[in-house]
């Protein structure tokens, strides 16, 4: 609905038809025109070198990402699952960024959710700088005047943290 084009991803199958779906009803619904789209499987824990070729030949100037959270949380989780989840997540992103150091250059936009869990002591989560380095530099004051950028439904269990790097 921007103007972008489109080039999005999931491990899930499932995922990536609804992606389609999407994308076509917003085109019949006339909110996006002209939009070019593909869409892919690609796990990023183990990339697919055919597809890291096609991509580093393709003019990315952004990626938006949201990973796989866990199951749908219903009462506070244990710090030990939240611990499991967020280190499920961490391995996502370090497999993103490997993929993006080796098809992205100076410039380059990356938007990120980082989740944190509320368990029965505390909320969980990781800092953005437990994966990316300093290479990265984080525009959410310059975007937020300086407060942090998080999303949550009342009374909720998984608060989304967004990030927006920029590759230095």
């Amino acid at each position: 609905m921007l103007g972008f084009d489109i080039l999005a991803s999931d491990i899930d199958e499932k995922a990536t038809f609804m992606t389609d779906a999407n994308i076509k009803w917003l085109s019949e619904k006339g909110y996006i025109t002209d939009t070019k789209y593909e869409i892919f499987n690609l796990d990023v824990t183990n990339s697919d070198k055919r597809i890291i070729g096609k991509l580093r030949k393709t003019d990315i100037s952004c990626v938006v990402c949201e990973p796989y959270m866990g199951p749908a949380q219903k009462r506070l989780v244990y710090p030990n699952r939240a611990d499991v989840y967020l280190s499920r997540v961490k391995k996502l992103y370090i497999g993103l960024l490997d993929i993006l150091e080796q098809i992205t250059g100076k410039g380059f936009t990356l938007v990120l959710i980082i989740p944190s869990y509320k368990t029965y002591r505390e909320w969980k989560t990781f800092s953005v700088r437990e994966v990316f380095s300093k290479s990265w530099e984080i525009l959410n004051t310059d975007i937020s005047r300086g407060r942090d950028l998080m999303w949550s439904r009342k009374n909720s269990i998984i608060t989304r943290n967004i990030f927006v790097l920029r590759k230095k």
